[in-house]
């Protein structure tokens, strides 16, 4: 974001973590009303809330998260193995956006959409998973072995 407002906004996201087990269609509705929700995400583990500034009222509702992230601060790659995509594709967007190399940045952006496919699936999305599935596989196939091995050692941060 470009400006100082929103960019203290973002510092302010987190990502609570639950069991899955807490989890209902009328949820998000519920918790938006008492918070600045971004989004639920029912993820490979666990129930994701995503949200902007003070979470106190989704603790209040869902108590207390088997742990909270913070979207900004928590980034790597090993949290994809984890099911965790939201946390990938930012993490994975920043060195995207930093990113001189074209092809690269194509690898980058490849795993975001890998990222984003995962998300949709997780939410049953199945038709846009496999379209950004297929995007992603496109950006990949123009990216040599070099470049893939580089893309991922700068992820490990080897």
């Amino acid at each position: 974001m470009g400006n100082k407002k929103g960019q203290n906004i973002e510092k302010d996201r987190h990502i609570l973590f639950y069991k899955k087990d807490v989890y209902s269609f009328s949820l998000k509705e519920k918790l938006r009303r008492g918070s600045n929700v971004i989004d639920i995400r029912n993820g490979l583990k666990y129930l994701e809330v995503d949200i902007i500034g003070n979470y106190d009222y989704i603790i209040n509702v869902l108590g207390r998260p088997l742990f909270v992230s913070n979207i900004n601060e928590n980034g790597n790659f090993e949290l994809f193995w984890e099911g965790r995509f939201w946390e990938v594709h930012e993490f994975v967007e920043s060195k995207w956006r930093s990113e001189a190399d074209g092809e690269l940045k194509d690898f980058y952006q490849g795993l975001i959409l890998v990222c984003a496919s995962m998300i949709k699936f997780n939410k049953g999305e199945n038709e846009i998973s496999d379209k950004l599935m297929e995007s992603a596989l496109r950006l990949f196939l123009r990216v040599s072995d070099s470049k893939i091995n580089a893309g991922l050692k700068a992820l490990y941060g080897e």
